[in-house]
């Protein structure tokens, strides 16, 4: 799937939380008990494109571009134009790694150019501020921390597995490690009515996951490069 089907339907899926999020707000203001009220919340979601660049381990892993979907909300402190904000993201990318596992009987498994997907899912809790407010160009910067999980699934060519089969047959073929880290974004909100607005950002996202068993128990330290498109309702 080309990258731009991969951003449309993140594009797809995230509109389709967010309708969700309004449709469960809206069912649940109506019911007596107990009440949900979203006042002086915006929902939002977006998709967009990934470059990635590598900081550890520095040889023997690539990552390629990726794609990029988010949903999330933010609220208003009342004063100095500051809102807390609260997310959920989404990064798939494919890239290169040179394989190596030791089990725990000691077997150890290695090969190189070995073809993996990956997928990041954070969570993120930061500050924005906006440096116009009140008005239908909202210029804005923004800055917090994430924690989430990053998986690794490997795809072994044939040369791979034949290399790995002539050792056994108990290597990984999957990897999932804990991921957190910090980003700063910046970008505009440009609003269309008193309750909805498009956003226009680019966010850059500093990572690293804990030790990764298939990569000789290295960390993976990365940086995400993010330019995204999204969708803003307030209530």
């Amino acid at each position: 799937m080309g990258i731009i089907k991969k951003i449309v339907l993140i594009a797809l899926l995230s509109t389709s939380l967010l309708v969700c999020l309004l449709t469960f707000s809206v069912t649940a203001e109506a019911q007596a008990a107990p009440k949900f009220n979203p006042k002086g919340i915006t929902g939002s979601a977006g998709a967009g494109y990934a470059n990635f660049t590598v900081k550890n381990p520095v040889a023997g892993f690539k990552l390629d571009q990726g794609v990029y979907g988010t949903i999330g909300g933010e609220r208003g402190f009342g004063f100095l134009n500051l809102y807390l904000t609260f997310g959920f993201g989404y990064l798939s990318t494919k890239g290169q790694a040179s394989y190596d596992y030791t089990t725990l009987s000691g077997t150890r498994y290695t090969t190189n150019d070995v073809n993996f997907r990956s997928e990041i899912f954070q969570a993120g809790l930061g500050l924005k501020l906006k440096l116009i407010d009140g008005f239908w160009f909202k210029p804005y910067v923004e800055g917090g921390g994430t924690f989430g999980y990053y998986t690794l699934k490997y795809e072994f060519s044939t040369p791979n597995r034949t290399a790995l089969a002539l050792i056994g047959s108990n290597y990984k073929k999957e990897d999932s490690i804990i991921d957190f880290g910090h980003y700063m974004e910046a970008g505009a909100e440009i609003a269309f009515s008193d309750s909805f607005a498009l956003r226009a950002a680019a966010r850059l996202i500093r990572s690293e996951t804990k030790e990764v068993e298939t990569l000789n128990k290295q960390k993976i330290r990365y940086e995400s490069e993010i330019y995204y498109l999204g969708l803003m309702k307030s209530f």
